[in-house]
């Protein structure tokens, strides 16, 4: 299907200029050649007009004349003659004065075509200036066109950004715990060596305790031991002198 019959059904179907525009160029097809298509839609449209204000000129004789070129005058001229040429032949006289009203009717009914179709031809450049769509609506409609293909990427990329601060949010929520985490290690293993300290400290005391009551227990014993030790040699020496008594 050809481009400008495409336009055709599109406006049949109601559509308007703008949308007609945005439907072909998702088509691939350039703005040059849309505009083009639309002009000769219009042109088309506007002869067809000039045509179907003429009476007696059937639709399918409109069509066949708008495929058709231009016709000179002088075959409007064998037409005419045509016709006379079915009536009976007169005085030439008589002939001339049934010629000249005859030849003004159809001239009246039946305008020339080539006349017809520049006077169309004429009037189209107007209707086609005011009703075509310029540069501008053609710009806008690719710059929205362009906006809705974009915003979809845009949607994606704000999506990134979000997940992206989430992410940045949650190690950073992360890195405060750790930090929290080796605080509490650090505190623990200073408490720990500190109450290792303390104990090695307090070993240290309880070593010295137990020396001083060692030695303070060796001073009260000692005296103890020395008189038990001097009661026994006494006792040993009394029995050897008593044996050789009896002796």
């Amino acid at each position: 299907m050809s481009l400008i019959k495409q336009i055709e059904e599109m406006r049949s179907s109601g559509k308007s200029d703008a949308d007609i525009i945005t439907e072909l160029m998702s088509q691939s097809y350039s703005p040059k050649d849309i505009e083009d298509a639309l002009s000769q839609s219009q042109v088309k449209v506007a002869v067809s007009q000039e045509y179907s204000s003429v009476p007696g000129i059937e639709p399918s004789m409109q069509q066949s004349i708008l495929s058709q070129p231009p016709q000179p005058q002088a075959f409007q001229q064998n037409q005419v003659n045509q016709v006379q040429g079915l009536q009976p032949p007169r005085p030439i006289s008589e002939q001339q004065a049934m010629q000249q009203p005859q030849l003004q009717q159809l001239q009246q009914n039946y305008p020339p075509a080539e006349q017809q179709y520049y006077e169309g031809y004429e009037q189209y450049p107007s209707y086609a200036y005011s009703a075509a769509p310029s540069s501008e609506t053609i710009s806008e409609v690719a710059e929205q066109i362009f906006e809705q293909k974009i915003s979809k990427i845009k949607n994606e990329l704000s999506k990134v950004e979000d997940f992206k601060s989430d992410l940045d949010s949650k190690m950073d929520l992360l890195k405060e715990r750790l930090k929290r985490i080796e605080s509490i290690i650090d505190s623990l293993q200073d408490s720990i060596i500190r109450k290792i300290g303390e104990y090695g400290e307090n070993i240290q005391d309880l070593g010295k305790d137990l020396q001083s009551t060692q030695e303070s227990f060796s001073k009260v014993v000692s005296p103890l031991v020395q008189r038990v030790r001097t009661k026994t040699s006494s006792k040993t020496s009394r029995r050897k002198t008593t044996r050789k008594r009896k002796r």
